[in-house]
C-alpha cells in the first residue's frame, strides 16, 4: 500500500512541475502593424471640404494652443518623455481614469491621445459604441489634408474603417480607437495637420511636399525607446482597468529582458517571440533566475509607437487574453526602434 501512495504521489508531482513548465507558458505570434508603403507623389489631388465643425468644448480644443493653457486646467504632468514626432510626451498618468499623452512641441500642444474614461473628449467618449458613432457623423474611407501648398490624402482599409477610423475637422483630426471585439471606443487621439503627416499612420498620397522631420541621433532613439516602453507598461495596465483588473507590477528584469528581445529582432533579422540565441520565453526566463507560475508575452512590429501597437494587441484575440489575463501580476516592456515586446508572469 505504500508503495501505491509513493507512486501517486510522484505521479502528482510530475503532473505539477509539467503543468508549470509547459501549459503554463503561452508565446503568441508577432503581431504586424498596418502595411503603410511609402507615400507616393500625384500630379493632382481631388480636393474635398467636407471637413467637420470643430469641436467647443473637450480636451481637443487645446490643440495647436500653448502647454501653459493646458496645464491651467489639467496640472502638470507626472511624468515627461521624450517623443519621436514632438518634442515631449507630457503624461498624466496618476490615475487610469484620467490618462491622457499630450504632444508638446515648440511649447504649443501637437497631440493628446486619451484612454481615461473620466476625460471629456468630445464629441466622443470611452466605451461609446462604434453604431453610435456611425449614425451621428459620415466617416470616410479617405480624409484630405491641407497644409499651405501641398495635399495629403490619405486612405483607410477595410480594417481601419473597424479598428481605427480618421475623422476630419476644422484644422483638426481625430484618430479613434475601437476594439473591434466589443464594437467600443477605447481611445481617441486628437492632432494636428503637420504631426498627422509627419506620422504617416494610413497609406498616403501627396502633392506637393513632404513634412520633414529630423531624425533622431542614436543617442535620442535610445531615449525614445525607453520612453515607449513606459508608455507600453501604462497602456496595457489602463486597458486592464476598464475590464476592473488589478495593476501589473514593473519587473525590471522582464522590462531589460523583453528590450534586449525587441533589440535583437532588428539585429539578428528575425520575427519571432522565441529568441535564435536565447530560446523560448520559458528558457529565456530560466537564464535571468526568474521564478513563475505563469508566463507570457506579446510582439509587435511596424507601428508608428506605443499606442499604435497595443490598439494592434487589443484588436487580436490572443494577445489580448495575454493582456487581461486575470492571473498575471508583473510584466515587462521593451522597445527598439519600431519592435515591441511585452513579457507577462503570475507569481
Amino acid at each position: 500500500m505504500q508503495t501505491f501512495y509513493k507512486i501517486v504521489i510522484a505521479v502528482v508531482i510530475i503532473g505539477v512541475i509539467t503543468y508549470y513548465t509547459t501549459n503554463s507558458v503561452k508565446e503568441n505570434e508577432v503581431l504586424e502593424g498596418p502595411n503603410v508603403t511609402e507615400p507616393l507623389p500625384q500630379q493632382q489631388i481631388n480636393v474635398q471640404h467636407d471637413a467637420l465643425a470643430r469641436p467647443d468644448d473637450g480636451i481637443s480644443t487645446f490643440i495647436d494652443g500653448s502647454i501653459e493653457a493646458f496645464q491651467k486646467k489639467y496640472g502638470k504632468a507626472d511624468r515627461i518623455d521624450v517623443a519621436e514626432f514632438n518634442e515631449e510626451w507630457h503624461v498624466y498618468n496618476a490615475s487610469h481614469d484620467t490618462f491622457m499623452l499630450v504632444g508638446v512641441e515648440d511649447g504649443n500642444v501637437a497631440q493628446i491621445y486619451v484612454g481615461g474614461a473620466s476625460i471629456d473628449m468630445s464629441p466622443f467618449a470611452i466605451n461609446q459604441p462604434l453604431e453610435e458613432l456611425y449614425r451621428s457623423m459620415i466617416i470616410q474611407s479617405e480624409v484630405n489634408v491641407t497644409i499651405g501648398e501641398s495635399v495629403y490624402s490619405f486612405t483607410l482599409s477595410e480594417e481601419d474603417l473597424h479598428q481605427r477610423l480618421l475623422i476630419a475637422y476644422e484644422d483638426l483630426y481625430a484618430q479613434v480607437y475601437v476594439s473591434e471585439n466589443v464594437g467600443t471606443i477605447q481611445g481617441v487621439r486628437f492632432l494636428n495637420a503637420s504631426t498627422l503627416v509627419a506620422q504617416q499612420p494610413y497609406e498616403m498620397i501627396f502633392m506637393g511636399e513632404l513634412v520633414n522631420t529630423k531624425p533622431p541621433t542614436s543617442y535620442e532613439q535610445t531615449e525614445i525607446d525607453a520612453a515607449q516602453a513606459l508608455l507600453l507598461t501604462d497602456l496595457a495596465n489602463v486597458a486592464r482597468a476598464k475590464e476592473q483588473l488589478p495593476e501589473l507590477l514593473v519587473e525590471t528584469r522582464l522590462s531589460e529582458l523583453a528590450r534586449t528581445h525587441s533589440e535583437e529582432m532588428v539585429r539578428e533579422g528575425y520575427l519571432s517571440s522565441e529568441s535564435p540565441t536565447k530560446g523560448d520565453i520559458k528558457q529565456q526566463l530560466a537564464q535571468i533566475g526568474m521564478t513563475y507560475k505563469q508566463a507570457g508575452s506579446n510582439v509587435a512590429l511596424s507601428y508608428i509607437d506605443a499606442i499604435e501597437a497595443m490598439h494592434g494587441w487589443l484588436n487580436s484575440k490572443s494577445h489580448r487574453s495575454m493582456i487581461l489575463n486575470k492571473s498575471f501580476t508583473a510584466m515587462g516592456s521593451g522597445v527598439f526602434l519600431n519592435n515591441y515586446t511585452q513579457m507577462f508572469i503570475a507569481q
